[in-house]
């Protein structure tokens, strides 16, 4: 696995998968919500937003981190991938994720490919 594609609704955990899988194999992770989505929370209209997405699929290495559901064009980067993963939890799952604190994945750690998790503490 060298082109990998993380799919799943928001809140499944994609993010922190994708940069844990990116961690493991050595690969660059890419979210693609910085790519897409503008200042102002537009999205990118769809026949930019394929042209961007063959620019970052010519990479030779890769996870791609992203679903963005209505507004998306799925088929550049699945044709590029090798392996495809979709996190498929139910929505309360999803929900319950999204209201919970912050995940484990700090700004510092997601400007780097590799993702650690802090050791528990012994302050039990």
């Amino acid at each position: 696995m060298e082109r990998v594609v993380v799919l799943g609704r928001g809140g499944a955990g994609k993010s922190t998968f994708a940069f844990r899988l990116g961690a493991v194999l050595g690969l660059p992770v890419i979210e693609l919500d910085k790519h897409f989505w503008s200042p102002d929370l537009s999205p990118t209209p769809k026949s930019q937003w394929a042209g961007i997405q063959e620019r970052l699929t010519s990479a030779p290495r890769w996870v791609l981190d992203g679903d963005l559901g209505p507004h998306d064009v799925l088929d550049v980067r699945l044709r590029a991938s090798d392996a495809v993963i979709v996190l498929d939890f139910p929505l309360w799952r999803c929900a319950s994720r999204l209201s919970s604190p912050p995940s484990l994945i700090t700004p510092a750690t997601r400007n780097s490919t590799y993702c650690e998790t802090p050791a528990p503490s012994n302050n039990s």
